[in-house]
């Protein structure tokens, strides 16, 4: 393999995972939601309060 050949291989390669991180990234992070609907309700009270308090 000549030098000439190998750089052309290895700048490539170079091009090829700089289109493909790129590419990839959106697809695998967490969709951003724009909507009220999906936001988390706030707690302001207790949501689970025990019938029986266990006192030892």
């Amino acid at each position: 393999m000549t030098a000439r050949t190998r750089f052309a291989l290895v700048f490539l390669m170079a091009v090829a995972v700089e289109v493909t991180i790129p590419t990839i990234k959106p697809w695998a992070s967490a969709p951003q939601c724009q909507s009220k609907s999906a936001e988390p309700i706030a707690a302001w009270e207790i949501i689970y309060r025990p019938l029986h308090w266990n006192v030892y």
